[in-house]
C-alpha cells in the first residue's frame, strides 16, 4: 500500500528516488526502503526516512513546477509549505486505496527492476533463461514489461537465487544492495525477491 502510493506520486512527477534524493536530504537507497516499511503513524519523527520523502516529494514538486498536480492528487488545500509536507506525509500513510496505478505502469515498473539486476550480474535473458529453467521469450516479455508472473508460478524465487548467486560469484553483491537498499552483508534471494515484487504480482 505505502509504495505504491509513493509509485504514484513519482509516476505524476515523472521522476524516481534518485530525482527527490536531493530535495530529501538523504540517498535513494534509504528512501527506497521507505516503500517497505510497516507503519505506525504515531511514531513518525523528524529526520525519519518518510519525513524526509515527504519533504524530497515537496522540494521536488515545488522546484519543478508540479506541485499542483500532486496537490490535486491527495487533495490538499493548503498552500502553507509545512502544511502541504504535512498532507503528503498524511497521505502517503493513509489506508484510503489508491486506485491510479495503471496495470502498464506496474509492468513497466517490474521489468526495469529486473533489467537493473541482470545489468549488475551482466546476465542476458538467455543466460538466465538456461540457469532457471524457462523459455528465454518469457524472460525477455517480464524485461520488457510485457508480463509479470503469478504469485502462485514459484518462477521469482528461483529468478532471484539465480541472480543472488551469480553476483556473488563475481563480487557484486554490493551493487545489488545499492540496488535494492540494503548492505551488501543483507542482500540474499527473499530480499531481492522483496524488493522486485513490491508492485505487486499479477493475481
Amino acid at each position: 500500500m505505502l509504495n505504491n502510493r509513493i509509485y504514484a506520486l513519482l509516476r505524476i512527477m515523472k521522476t524516481d528516488y534518485t530525482g527527490i534524493a536531493e530535495y530529501a536530504g538523504c540517498s535513494s537507497a534509504n528512501l527506497s526502503r521507505a516503500g517497505r516499511l510497516r507503519v505506525n503513524s504515531s511514531v513518525i519523527r523528524k529526520n525519519s526516512t518518510l519525513y524526509r520523502l515527504a519533504n524530497g516529494i515537496y522540494g521536488y514538486a515545488e522546484g519543478n513546477g508540479m506541485l499542483p498536480e500532486i496537490l490535486g492528487h491527495i487533495k490538499c488545500g493548503e498552500t502553507d509549505p509545512e502544511a502541504v509536507k504535512t498532507a503528503i506525509l498524511e497521505w502517503l500513510i493513509s489506508d484510503e486505496v489508491d486506485n491510479s496505478i495503471p496495470e502498464t505502469a506496474k509492468l513497466r515498473h517490474f521489468g526495469e527492476t529486473l533489467s537493473s539486476m541482470l545489468k549488475i550480474t551482466e546476465m542476458s535473458a538467455s543466460r538466465l533463461s538456461r540457469a532457471a529453467g524457462v523459455d528465454a521469450s518469457y524472460i525477455s516479455r517480464l524485461r520488457s514489461g510485457k508480463r509479470v508472473p503469478k504469485s502462485s508460478s514459484g518462477i521469482m524465487p528461483v529468478v532471484c537465487t539465480v541472480i543472488y548467486e551469480q553476483a556473488k560469484v563475481q563480487g557484486k553483491l554490493g551493487e545489488l544492495g545499492r540496488l535494492i537498499g540494503v548492505s551488501e552483508d543483507k542482500v540474499s534471494p527473499p530480499e531481492l525477491l522483496k524488493y522486485i515484487t513490491e508492485v505487486p504480482y499479477e493475481e
